[in-house]
């Protein structure tokens, strides 16, 4: 697959999933979690956006270092409808702190998802994300091109990143329409997501290493 290619394609489904929300209509706050996880679904948002105009100028390292704010704003996001009281108090004070290696499976296990959240982050890419973020030696080793200074990013590393982070955004838009009852919203978030998946012929996971 063509990454620029790609990545037009995930911002017109990105966009779509956002104006699907936007358009809706009036939001009720619900639950305590409410507020936050609509939050945190505009905060995927503008995320998103960042990193596709990052990508397609190739600034490849910034856009790589938004992997895992976009990942963990997913997590948060379903984390503010399941945790209990004293927990969902220390994320609205910023004192919780998301163990990526537990998360995945009590979401999974929350929301009835099967493996989703665990298939998303296998271990090899809970360590990338953390490495891309903060400098470390995964995104070192893309500053080099044999004994050239310059990017050095697989096709298929920024494919990953594409595919992740859509699929985030695609996830929390699932979440908020379902929460806040906009039950045909939810349907044709569906609808985009399966028609851009089966374009990408089973491509719209992330891979089992980066």
């Amino acid at each position: 697959m063509n990454p620029q290619d790609e990545i037009r394609r995930a911002q017109e489904l990105c966009q779509s999933l956002e104006d699907l929300v936007v358009k809706a209509g009036k939001i009720t706050i619900k639950t305590e979690g409410s507020q936050l996880l609509i939050g945190f679904w505009s905060l995927i948002c503008d995320y998103q956006k960042g990193l596709i105009n990052l990508l397609f100028w190739k600034f490849y390292a910034a856009a790589f270092a938004l992997w895992r704010p976009i990942t963990e704003a997913a997590i948060r996001a379903h984390l503010s409808l399941m945790l209990p009281k004293e927990d969902l108090n220390r994320l609205k004070e910023d004192r919780y702190r998301v163990d990526f290696k537990k998360v995945p499976r009590e979401i999974d296990e929350a929301f009835g998802l099967g493996h989703v959240f665990q298939n998303f982050l296998p271990e090899p890419v809970r360590g990338a994300l953390h490495s891309y973020t903060h400098s470390g030696v995964v995104p070192l080793r893309r500053r080099f091109d044999g004994t050239d200074v310059a990017a050095n990013y697989p096709d298929v590393e920024i494919l990953a990143l594409i595919n992740t982070t859509a699929s985030a955004l695609f996830m929390v838009t699932s979440l908020v329409t379902r929460h806040f009852e906009f039950e045909k919203q939810w349907e044709e978030a569906q609808r985009l997501y399966g028609d851009w998946g089966a374009h990408k012929k089973g491509e719209n996971r992330p891979p089992e290493g980066v």
